[in-house]
């Protein structure tokens, strides 16, 4: 059972303590106002709190709530639970600040627990009904293993501080129960009683199944700040003893000392400390001792404890960090950006100082190289603030160094400068030694040679005579090995001309060859003259590509180095032969004049330019003389306007020599053909040994179907110009048979020949006989009198007259019979219309109605084409009607007009339908009137009028009623009031009762319309209607507002003249009245009144 216990003196009086410092703000709680049930909430200085259990499940966690004892009550639907559970049976807690329940005048029975039936590690809270803040200030804990039964100081307990549900605070304190079990929590001295909360929160350890909570002191919200920053307030990095923050707060805060920062180091760095704080507001100074070693220091600000606010800020604060450097820098190695290789005279070259941090150079540092017989001193150049240095030296004259290197450890020094880390500790300035691992030797591979090649002697030709062609040789020879580029030259003077003798191989060695080739002209008699050496754009350099110093040192004696390069050269080609035109057999001779006397031995040869075989003339005499004779022999085919040679080279030494008397070979080209000096340029001479031949022959006549009279002119084409002596002639395959045709003109290269198309002559594309076809008179020849060659492609072959042209010769003429399905010639028929049958012997063309003649009868039908054609012919009356067709009425397709065909005759006995006796048609005023007279009519129900504007489209314009049968005179007229501008022509159909139609004449008018024709309105202006006159021939007529709307438009019959128009409805307004027709498009005016 738990019992009361005195606390200690010391432990009361710093609760007293606590409390005086926070009475004014704080309220504490005990909770001896409560005497019944367990309440789960309670007031305190009018806050409400609640009491917060985590659940309500059997054996899962206890019913907290406040203990007060006798009292019986649930536990989570457990049963009555009485407090003999509880922690004792006596006074019971602790009182207000007292050291044990009596101390204050009276016992302490309330506390709050969790009933002593939870599990264990379960949290219980006190919370802020409303979610109000407050500040917690102190508590007194028990906690049990068994249910309250006996207090135990181990197993642990946590606190936490939260808001709105997040840990503000975490503290776990260390347990020293006062003899009533319970312990005291001093949440001000932990340095959380000014942070603002809604919720403290207590958790027991994992052994832990009771927890009672007693004397609850609280207070109201405590002022709150943030830190804002702690930052360096000394220089960074440093090797200085102690360096300063700044720390700054976001409002005004007191109580501000070194228990509320810490320290965080890294590196070597050890005893370091916070040597102390000052300041005020918000801005407070913290001196921190830096120790020992390097490494870096950084200040945090850990707590708010003694500060009259809290802090918002999530502590622990980092603030910046301070680097502590007390390490000197060294040199790490020493390399060089420039690339490996061999480095001549003036070459730059850039040597780095690496150093283990980045240094700050004052004054001009030195590094001395190794650099043969006279070491180099370079100055520093760059890179104070970085951890690289750069030396330059530049390469003097003299400087060896088969890998450059520094002279030795101490190869570096200030000269009077320093060179420091950025916190001030100088430098070690030993270097590797050198060759070492990290020095310049062994990093690089950097070769040095300051010294030049120079000329040690020049080797010259042998004395003697050099001739074109020879090679003049020169050695020039170095000191040391030289590599050369492009074409360096020695300048030579031979006779009174200015040569060079260029470089030709030695590259890579220490004697080099340059040649002069003798060219032709060179002439020297008396010795040659060596001049300077010069690179010519290329170079002499060593393997460092130092430039060699070209002055030619202990040269060879050339006094009796001669030269003679003039060679013999063609200076004309002619011949001995007249100007004139030579045929086959011709000789011509042909002469090469050279520039000196010419040695010839063997036989060189001359070609010449002589058409499609070109001849090759073998040299016949000359040799000691300037002068090379070659004779040519005209061969058949060979032919040239202007004889001349082929070209420049046409001369050719064929295995033979032409020289001078000194050796020189002749230099064999030739002028251009054609050009000053050529043989073309010298002479007129004409070769003709090709015949002229038949190259095509064809026809100026079209392409076409000829007939019978139709001249067809034929040509001839030969391949040059000809000369005809009497007429040849030209055989032409006709048909079956052959027909000449003479030569009738013809100048230069063709001849004309004339065809007249005979009766009879057929051919489907004119040709001639045969190859042999074309036969001369006495000759045929060319200007030089070769016979010409006549055999003439094969008929039909490329290049004859039937490949050339398609001519067609048609000399056959249609010829024409008639006939009738009524019978032979004169049978006697009562058939009417009597049928005819007209039969042409091929197609024709052209044949039309009008092409028959026919005796006692009218034409009632024509139809037919080709060589067909089928007519029907009423007769006028009994006897004979006979159908005849002139010669020349039609033509075949290649224009033969026909022959003229036997009259046919039929004997008609039949009864005529109508006898017309006569049929007449003329102009009367713009109409046609026709009229026509009957001797007598059979069964006559009408007679149709049909017009037409081409005598074969009829169109029927009206009806005339017949009289039925009567044996006297009948006149009969009818008015076309439309006729059509030009030519109409008009038939008469009779149409019997029982349907039958014979076509009776045909008759035609001319109209010329009046050009004036008028459109009248009557009247004008108009209320309602008017009449409209126009022109025959009209067709429609329109009404139309000033808008071109078209607001009637009427029709007009073939006999109208007239028609009238009603303007009813229609608003006072100018209209217009247009006509169309024949004749055009006719328009006036009409305005419309109310």
């Amino acid at each position: 059972m738990k019992k009361n216990y005195q606390l200690t003196i010391a432990f009361f009086l710093m609760l007293i303590t606590g409390f005086v410092q926070n009475a004014l703000a704080q309220t504490t709680e005990t909770f001896e106002s409560y005497t019944s049930g367990k309440p789960r909430a309670f007031v305190s200085n009018s806050q409400s709190f609640t009491l917060v259990t985590p659940n309500c499940g059997k054996n899962t966690g206890g019913l907290f709530g406040i203990f007060i004892p006798g009292q019986k009550f649930l536990h989570c639907g457990e049963t009555i639970e009485t407090t003999s559970t509880g922690p004792s049976t006596g006074g019971y807690g602790v009182g207000v600040g007292c050291a044990s329940a009596t101390a204050c005048g009276g016992s302490s029975n309330n506390f709050i627990d969790n009933s002593g039936s939870a599990s264990a590690n379960q949290a219980y809270s006190i919370k802020t009904t409303d979610a109000a803040l407050f500040t917690i200030k102190s508590i007194f804990v028990y906690i049990s293993t068994d249910k309250g039964l006996n207090p135990t100081s181990t197993g642990g307990v946590t606190f936490r501080g939260k808001k709105t549900g997040s840990t503000l605070f975490t503290l776990n304190p260390t347990l020293t129960a006062n003899s009533n079990g319970f312990t005291f929590i001093d949440f001000v001295a932990a340095g959380f009683g000014s942070v603002n909360i809604d919720e403290i929160e207590v958790q027991g350890g994992a052994t832990i199944n009771y927890v009672a909570l007693d004397n609850f002191r609280w207070g109201s919200t405590a002022a709150t700040t943030t830190i804002n920053s702690i930052v360096r307030a000394s220089t960074n990095p440093t090797n200085q003893s102690s360096v300063t923050y700044t720390a700054t707060f976001g409002a005004s805060v007191t109580g501000v000392n070194t228990s509320n920062f810490s320290l965080s180091t890294n590196g070597s760095i050890a005893g370091a400390s916070i040597a102390g704080v000052s300041g005020s507001g918000t801005t407070y100074t913290v001196t921190v001792n830096t120790g020992n070693g390097s490494g870096t220091i950084g200040l945090n600000f850990e707590n708010a404890t003694g500060l009259s606010a809290s802090i918002s800020t999530a502590l622990p604060f980092s603030g910046e960090i301070f680097t502590i450097d007390r390490s000197a820098p060294a040199v790490t190695s020493v390399n060089s950006s420039t690339t490996d290789g061999t480095y001549k005279l003036g070459a730059n070259i850039s040597v780095q100082v690496n150093f283990s941090e980045s240094v700050i150079v004052t004054g001009t540092p030195q590094l001395t190289l190794e650099t043969g017989t006279t070491d180099r001193v370079v100055n520093y150049a760059s890179g104070s603030g970085t951890s690289t240095l750069t030396f330059n030296y530049t390469v003097q004259v003299g400087d060896i160094a088969a890998d450059l290197d520094y002279t030795g450890t101490a190869a570096l020094a200030l000269n009077g400068g320093t060179i420091k880390d950025a916190v001030g500790n100088n430098a070690v300035l030993v270097l590797a030694s050198p060759g070492a691992t990290n020095s310049l030797g062994s990093n690089k591979a950097i070769r040095i040679d300051g010294v030049v090649p120079t000329v040690s002697s020049v080797g010259v030709p042998a004395n003697g005579t050099y001739k074109l062609g020879d090679n003049l040789d020169f050695t020039v020879n170095f000191s040391e090995v030289v590599n050369i580029t492009g074409t360096p030259r020695i300048a030579l003077t031979i006779g009174s001309s200015s040569v060079f003798a260029n470089y030709v191989s030695g590259s890579g060695s220490t004697a080099a060859l340059f040649r002069y080739t003798v060219q032709s002209g060179n002439l020297d008699n008396d010795g040659i003259s060596i001049g300077t050496l010069s690179a010519n754009s290329g170079t002499l350099r060593d393997a460092a590509l130092n430039d060699a110093t070209l002055t030619l040192n202990s040269v060879g004696s050339t006094t009796a180095v001669l030269v003679d390069g003039v060679v013999p050269t063609v200076s004309s080609v002619s011949s001995s032969t007249a100007n004139g035109t030579y045929k086959t057999g011709g000789v011509i001779s042909i002469e090469v004049n050279f520039s000196e006397n010419v040695v010839v031995t063997n036989t060189p040869q001359l070609t010449l330019e002589t058409g499609g075989t070109d001849r090759v003339v073998n040299y016949s005499s000359g040799s000691g003389t300037a002068k090379l004779i070659f004779t040519y022999t005209v061969t058949a085919g060979d032919i040239s306007s202007d004889l001349d040679y082929t070209s420049t080279t046409a001369l050719a030494l064929n295995g033979a020599t032409i020289k001078d008397a000194a050796g020189n070979n002749a230099t064999l080209t030739l002028a251009a053909p054609g050009a000053v000096n050529s043989l073309g340029n010298s002479k007129v001479i004409v070769i003709d040994a090709v015949a002229p031949t038949v190259v095509s022959v064809s026809s100026t006549t079209a392409n076409g179907t000829y007939k019978v009279g139709d001249i067809i002119n034929i040509q001839v084409n030969f391949s040059e110009n000809v000369i005809v002596v009497d007429n040849p002639f030209l055989r032409l395959r006709i048909g079956s048979s052959s027909r000449f045709i003479d030569y009738t003109s013809g100048s230069g290269s063709t001849l004309n020949f004339a065809y007249t198309v005979l009766a009879n002559d057929v051919s489907s594309d004119l040709d001639y006989s045969s190859t042999a076809a074309l036969v001369a008179g006495e000759s045929i020849r060319d200007a030089a009198g070769n016979d010409a060659v006549l055999t003439l492609s094969s008929p039909g072959a490329t290049g004859s007259l039937g490949a050339n042209k398609n001519i067609v010769i048609d000399g056959v003429v249609p010829t024409v019979s008639i006939t009738s399905s009524v019978g032979i010639y004169g049978t006697t028929t009562t058939t009417s219309p009597i049928p005819y049958t007209i039969t042409f012997s091929e197609n024709v063309t052209g044949f039309v109605q009008g092409d028959i003649t026919v005796g006692n009868g009218n034409i009632a039908s024509f139809s037919g084409s080709g060589s067909v054609y089928n007519i029907t012919v009423s007769p006028i009356s009994t006897g004979n009607v006979s159908v005849s067709v002139a010669a020349g009425k039609a033509v075949d397709v290649a224009d033969n007009e026909n022959t003229a065909a036997t009259q046919f005759v039929i004997n008609y006995q039949g009864i005529l339908p109508v006898r017309l006796i006569s049929f007449k048609a003329k102009p009367e005023g713009n109409a046609a009137k026709l009229e026509w007279s009957t001797e007598s009519e059979s069964n006559n129900k009408s007679f149709g009028i049909f017009r037409s504007a081409n005598e074969k489209d009829f169109v029927q314009i009206g009806t005339v009623a017949g009289n039925g049968t009567t044996a006297i005179r009948n006149n009969y007229s009818f008015y076309d009031r439309q006729p059509l501008r030009g030519t109409n022509y008009y038939k008469l159909i009779q149409t019997d009762y029982n349907g039958t139609t014979e076509e009776l004449e045909v008759r035609s008018v001319d109209f010329k319309f009046d050009a004036e024709a008028k459109l009248l309105v009557i009247p004008n202006p108009v209320v309602a209607e008017t009449k409209v006159a126009f022109p025959l021939g009209t067709n429609k007529i329109q009404l139309v507002d000033l808008l071109g709307k078209v607001l009637k438009t009427i029709k007009v019959s073939p006999l109208e003249i007239e028609q009238r128009i009603a303007l009813t409805g229609l608003s006072r307004a100018t209209y217009s009245v247009r006509s169309y027709g024949s004749y055009g498009v006719l328009s006036t005016k009409v305005i419309k009144v109310d």
